[in-house]
């Protein structure tokens, strides 16, 4: 569900922005994978360094992801 007052997050590519809840399902889908794409990578380093934008929620999603990284759990793919 999406609520008109959803944080929104720039997008990986520029054009536009990502609806918080499309962050949710892509660091839901990397954990449950264990495994991401160099842009998707890419995307969440710049998402989390505009922290502008970010709710706390949000960056302690990120975080988990590179929690994974540097435990080895998550791989970067392309």
């Amino acid at each position: 569900m999406s609520y008109p007052d959803e944080p929104r997050i720039p997008s990986p590519s520029g054009r536009g922005v990502v609806k918080a809840s499309q962050l949710d399902q892509l660091v839901n889908r990397i954990l449950a994978s264990y495994q991401m794409t160099a842009e998707e990578q890419r995307f969440l380093m710049s998402t989390l360094l505009a922290k502008e934008s970010l709710s706390p929620a949000d960056c302690t999603l990120i975080n988990k992801v590179y929690e994974g990284l540097k435990k080895g759990l998550v791989r970067v793919i392309d």
